[in-house]
């Protein structure tokens, strides 16, 4: 009894370490928002870990809002614009409307030979339309 109970309290430790190790990308978000006029403004500092990185990262962002890059020596370039949504990953009150919202689609360009993990500042704003 002793023996099993000791492996299961040794698996569970390991399994704990092993999903604090995990690293998962980090956002760092200040946001200014106005309802009444349906405007928001938000500061992001991103982090993305070394595990995760690739040549290049890509994200999407509403097409309404204005994305500039904070960050010297990285390059977030619009790769696509006005692409139109599928399933965005949330809820929405009429699941009809969403094929209405337009993305615009970024890649951010990976430094060449960066190493460790990436922190990027980007800043977005803009009139979301509901």
């Amino acid at each position: 009894m002793k023996k099993k109970f000791l492996f299961v309290l040794t698996f569970a430790v390991l399994s704990a370490l092993s999903f604090a190790q995990q690293k998962y990308v980090h956002h760092e978000i200040s946001a200014t928002v106005k309802p009444a006029d349906s405007f928001i403004e938000v500061v992001d500092e991103i982090t993305i870990p070394e595990s995760s990185l690739k040549e290049e990262v890509t994200f999407t962002l509403n097409s309404a809002l204005m994305l500039t890059n904070e960050t010297k020596g990285v390059d977030v370039k619009l790769i696509e614009k006005d692409v139109n949504a599928k399933d965005v990953g949330m809820d929405r009150e009429d699941v009809d409307t969403f094929g209405d919202l337009k993305l615009n689609k970024y890649v951010i360009e990976i430094p060449e030979g960066h190493s460790g993990d990436l922190v990027i500042k980007v800043k977005y704003s803009g009139i979301i339309e509901s």
